[in-house]
């Protein structure tokens, strides 16, 4: 879908594909919803190049990347949407994308369940993010990010994570049972945490180190 076209993809099945099962670009405005996208090359469904999709109910999973990817500028609204056991994140976003993520559930994916990184702007918000390999959700390198909301469990590192110079809001979510803080902030990176639960994880309840500012 691209060059500013405006369809709705809806109950389709898309697998073993060498690219995306589903991809937007160029300014396209699709609405996409109610899809199922499995064992693609790349993301079950992409988005970049200022590309505005709705991203809603769909299952996306054992794909090469990521369940759901935003970059390039995309702007995306990803909404209620099951993304698990991907190779990357459940859901990714990167490289100057203006993502909304909302109410969704990722787990057991090979990375974060969702993943922001490389000047990513998104507001996370509402997401169930469980048993992933690496952080509940993770923000990295220059990010601003506001995650609201969710609940981060039994993942393999940090219920939350903000590193490399990410800045963060993070405000009214329960870290709960992860195997290391329920909220890590590192490596020059600044947040404000807010009314958050951080309960039973294997290391600290919140863990601020190397040069990161917290208020």
């Amino acid at each position: 879908v691209r060059e500013n076209a405006a369809p709705i993809l809806r109950h389709n099945r898309c697998y073993r594909n060498k690219e995306a099962g589903i991809g937007c670009r160029t300014g396209a405005t699709p609405l996409i919803e109610l899809n199922e996208c499995f064992e693609n090359g790349m993301s079950g469904i992409g988005c970049r190049s200022d590309a505005a999709p709705v991203i809603r109910n769909n299952r996306c999973y054992q794909n090469e990347t990521s369940g759901i990817g935003s970059q390039d500028g995309a702007r995306p609204l990803i909404i209620g949407n099951e993304c698990f056991e991907n190779k990357m994140a459940g859901i990714g976003t990167e490289d100057g994308a203006h993502a909304i993520i909302r109410d969704n559930q990722c787990y057991r994916n090979l990375q974060a369940g969702i993943g922001a990184r490389a000047e990513a702007h998104a507001i996370i918000d509402g997401n169930h993010c469980f048993e992933n390999q690496l952080a509940g959700i993770g923000s990295e390198g220059e990010t601003d990010v506001v995650i609201r909301g969710n609940s981060c469990e039994k993942n393999r590192q940090a219920g939350i994570g903000v590193q490399d110079g990410a800045r963060a809001l993070i405000v009214d979510n329960e870290c709960r049972d992860n195997n290391q803080s329920g909220i890590g902030v590192r490596n020059k990176s600044t947040a404000i945490l807010i009314q958050n639960k951080c309960i039973e994880n294997k290391m600290v309840a919140i863990g601020v180190r190397d040069q990161s500012q917290v208020q």
